[in-house]
Parts: structure tokens; sequence; C-alpha cells
């Protein structure tokens, strides 16, 4: 009789105890659903960002993060546009020769010399902000206008926000060209999208160079949005 009532108490603590462990994994996963979701409202608050503009403004330099040849378009025709003195493009492939440039310069090829830096050393988004903010503090820029992808950029914000906390960053968000008119929704559900949640919530601990690893191992093979 003991022998039962004692099978009995420990089948009652294993159900509480896994009842328990069911509910902390519930509320942990809604915290993430919710942490999640909270991160595509930024993305599609900072789609929502229209800075494009003819007038100059009183910005000091303009920086363009590679990873699509609309990024570094939009980052001259806001240099013609006097949005800055200075234009730095981070994250330039050692393999990108000036011929290359050229072709996506255009006719602007001839502000290389004087007003265009190139930053080879990045090799991912905490690399850019690094070597920014020492182009920034080369040159005592206060203000800076910061070009990348929308799903790009809460990250590279938070990152050049950390190594430069008393100068201003001004989004000029790129939408992908495939994303217009994309909803709240279709983010959601982009592997895209889930890969840069990914990225931003480890950047938070410092581990940039390894979110590629951890990443790809719940995304195979993510996809690439142009921009």
């Amino acid at each position: 009789m003991a022998k039962d009532v004692d099978q009995k108490i420990i089948r009652r603590s294993i159900r509480i105890a896994f009842r328990s462990i069911g509910l902390v994994a519930l509320m942990g996963a809604l915290v993430a659903v919710s942490d999640y979701a909270q991160f595509v409202g930024q993305i599609k608050r900072v789609e929502q960002t229209e800075f494009i503009q003819p007038k100059p403004s009183d910005a000091d330099a303009v920086v363009v993060l590679t990873g699509g040849a609309n990024r570094i378009s939009t980052g001259v025709k806001l240099l013609k546009q006097n949005h800055g003195r200075r234009l730095l493009i981070s994250g330039v492939s050692a393999q990108t020769t000036r011929s290359d440039l050229g072709k996506v310069l255009d006719d602007s090829a001839m502000m290389y010399g004087c007003c265009i830096d190139l930053d080879r050393k990045a090799l991912d988004t905490r690399g850019n902000a690094i070597h920014t903010a020492d182009w920034v503090e080369l040159h005592n820029f206060r203000k800076i206008l910061l070009v990348t992808s929308s799903y790009h950029m809460p990250r590279s914000l938070m990152l050049l926000n950390e190594r430069m906390p008393d100068v201003e960053v001004i989004a000029v968000p790129i939408q992908p060209p495939s994303w217009e008119n994309r909803g709240f929704w279709s983010l959601l559900a982009s592997p895209v999208v889930l890969r840069e949640y990914a990225k931003y919530r480890v950047a938070k601990f410092g581990f940039e160079p390894s979110v590629r690893r951890i990443t790809s191992a719940f995304l195979s093979s993510p996809q690439k949005a142009r921009s």
C-alpha cells in the first residue's frame, strides 16, 4: 500500500514538473514571438521613413553599408544633392576594383578622389560600425546619414549608436525592389527577416561574426534580398 502511494506521489510530481516545464516553454515562446513581431514593426516603421529629397540637409556626411547597388547609388545621389561633404562606402570587397565601382558610380566617378572614401576592412555589420566610427572621428563629423536596407537598419543603428553615442545618425532606408507593398504578415513570415532578427538579437551580446553559423542551423539556405 505504501509503495502504491509513493508511486502515485512520484507520478503526480512528474506530471506537475512536465506541466511547469510546458508552461515555461509556452511563456518563452510567446515572449519570443512578441519580440519578433516588435522587430518586424521596427522594419515597417523604418520603411515609412522618407528622407530622399533635393533640398540639402545639415548632415556632415553620408555612410553606405554595402550589400546592393541601390544602396551605393542612393549614397552617391545624396552626396550630389549636398546632403553631406563626404561619402563613406563601408564593407567594399577586396576583390572589387576601381573599374567595378566606376560602373556603379557612373558619372560620379570624378567624385571618387575628392569626396568618396572606401572601407575594405569591415567584414560584417559590427565591422561597419567600428570603421565608420573611426572615419567619423577622423573628420570630426557630428551628424551622418546612414544608407542600408530597411531590414538591416535596426541592427545597423544599434551598433553605430553603441560606437558613436554622441553622433546623430539619421536612417535612409532602402526597400528591396521585391518587397514593395509587402505587409506586416508577409514580412513576419520572411526567412530574410527571421535571419536578420537572429542577427539583431545575437549582436547585442557582441558575437556578430558567429551569427552566420548560428542562423544556418535553422535556415539552411536563407533567401537573400538585394537592395
